[in-house]
């Protein structure tokens, strides 16, 4: 079948068909006018020419058209005209390709994995679709499903001799992904496009990592004249390899991709509690993502961080244990990552080597429990249940309420004792009043019979720094120990207080731990819009 130069080229580029695939040799991205490609198996028989064209030619013209619409994003769309083109010609392997990336950027995983292997079961040259299907397995939950399935793929697309520049480009990010850098170099060295500049990045950034510093710097400047943000990237590592610096990464590595670049569009809308239940927080994407993060500055290390606290693959623990060994970085990321930590027992205070303030330390980090049926103490008896209530309501309601809601509280305490937090509720309007010094001896009587109430320990902790007794309030927090178990809402106000303690010494590596912490217990909590000095 004959393609008019001027027409689209059927790669799906949006290039003219002359100025594009036209002097190329036949592979995914430039279709064969006949159905048998060179040294494919001899049962490959092509079909009769009449329907071979009539119908390779409509799946061609409908994948331009389903790359215009994945272009821009129009993914349902995208996806009905692909499929009509697979329908048209289940051998037009482009447009299988094509669907198979609608599926991805849908964050349809396994559909886009079926379709990705649908496509190369089509007996011919599909560098592209292997380079994907390696890109789609870093997604999956499954570790060593995913990493067999994964180097297969890969090393099938290097066997493959790659004549588009777009099979090239998606091999290349594959294989930086896996860390495959000798690969990369090799590629490149045999590729017709290997001096393109968003391909010389990757040449770049593989020489550096193999500690090749010139020939890193050639691609490098080449890879200056590339799109975003390769261009940029291209450049910062440049001025790195001539200062001599080495990078300030978690492993020491040169990144290939910022954290935009790692992470499919609509996990961008996701909601954290709606992270925490996505498959996406079990693959090895996502400790690339956390990684990456990590790596962009300390604004975005605590969402890393977080991540990896979220996630359950092994290559998690293994990046946690690697922060929490490392001496660069701030303490406070090295105390966090210890905390992470997955296998030890909850409270179990086991000692940690941990580079901290400037050396070696022996520091004990503790993991608590959060149980959302925990209970201090009975409740109320119902003859003081409603009053308990009401004073609490009233409290609720407006502070004002304070000498009110006081009565009522001290008659349940009087007449039930063992129902503490009344008193420490008594307390709190003592405080709405000014009345410090009394809230302060009850506070402190309260945890002296109940060292685990929280609550207590918050506004005590609360108290001395709103009064600067900072020194006081320092020597305090070293010696009391939170419960290894408690309610959410007295961990919660635990962090808040301590929060505060940190924004008043204006420590602020210790801020963004404590604030990132009560972000993934109580992301829409109020107090977080609040500036920090008046928390």
């Amino acid at each position: 079948m004959r393609i008019e130069p001027y027409s689209p080229c059927p790669c799906g580029s949006g290039k003219k068909y002359k100025f594009c695939c036209y002097r190329k040799k036949p592979d995914t991205a430039s279709f064969s006018a006949t159905f048998h490609v060179a040294g494919e198996p001899v049962g490959t028989a092509p079909l009769p020419p009449s329907a071979a064209d009539a119908g390779l030619r409509t799946a061609m013209d409908l994948n331009v058209k389903g790359n215009e619409l994945l272009h821009r994003l129009e993914l349902d769309e995208a996806i009905k005209i692909f499929q009509q083109a697979y329908a048209a010609c289940a051998d037009y392997t482009p447009a299988l390709n094509n669907l198979a990336l609608c599926y991805f950027q849908k964050y349809e995983i396994e559909k886009a994995i079926e379709t990705q292997q649908k496509a190369l079961a089509v007996p011919r040259s599909n560098p592209f679709g292997q380079a994907s299907l390696a890109l789609y397995c870093r997604y999956l939950p499954h570790p060593k499903e995913q990493k067999q399935l994964a180097e297969d793929a890969l090393r099938r697309a290097l066997e493959m001799h790659s004549v588009s520049f777009d099979s090239v480009l998606r091999t290349c990010k594959s294989l930086a992904l896996y860390g495959w850098h000798q690969e990369i170099l090799t590629l490149l060295e045999t590729s017709d496009f290997g001096r393109n500049e968003s391909l010389a990045f990757y040449g770049g950034v593989a020489a550096a990592n193999l500690g090749e510093y010139e020939r890193a710097a050639k691609f490098l400047k080449i890879a200056q004249r590339a799109g975003e943000p390769a261009n940029a990237l291209a450049k910062r590592y440049r001025r790195m390899l001539r200062d001599h610096a080495v990078p300030n990464t978690i492993r020491g590595n040169w990144p290939y991709f910022t954290p935009d670049e790692l992470i499919p569009l609509p996990v961008y809308g996701m909601s954290q509690q709606a992270l925490r239940d996505e498959v996406f927080t079990h693959s090895i994407a996502a400790v690339d993502l956390a990684e990456s993060l990590i790596n962009a500055g300390e604004d975005m290390a605590d969402h890393g961080l977080t991540l990896l606290g979220e996630s359950q693959h092994p290559a998690a623990r293994e990046l946690l244990e690697i922060i929490a060994r490392s001496v660069t970085g701030p303490d406070a990321r090295r105390t966090r990552a210890a905390m992470l930590l997955k296998g030890d027992a909850p409270g179990s205070g086991k000692p940690q080597d941990l580079w901290f303030k400037g050396k070696q330390r022996s520091v004990i980090t503790r993991r608590h429990t959060l149980n959302p049926d925990y209970r201090f103490c009975p409740d109320p008896p119902a003859k003081w249940a409603k009053l308990f209530k009401d004073s609490v309501e009233l409290m609720q309601q407006n502070p004002a309420n304070a000498p009110i809601a006081a009565e009522g509280f001290k008659k349940v305490f009087t007449n039930a004792p063992e129902v503490f937090p009344a008193r420490f509720n008594y307390a709190t309007t003592l405080l709405a009043m000014g009345r410090f010094a009394e809230a302060e001896t009850i506070l402190r009587d309260i945890l002296r019979e109940h060292p685990t109430y929280l609550f207590a320990a918050s506004a005590l902790l609360r108290i001395m720094t709103r009064q600067g007794r900072m020194d006081e309030a320092r020597d305090w927090l070293r010696t009391y120990e939170p419960p290894e178990e408690t309610h959410p809402d007295a961990w919660l106000s635990w962090l808040f207080a301590q929060l505060a303690y940190h924004v008043k010494q204006g420590d602020r590596d210790a801020v963004r731990p404590f604030r990132d912490m009560i972000m993934r217990l109580a992301p829409d909590h109020p107090l977080l819009d609040k500036p920090e000095h008046q928390l």
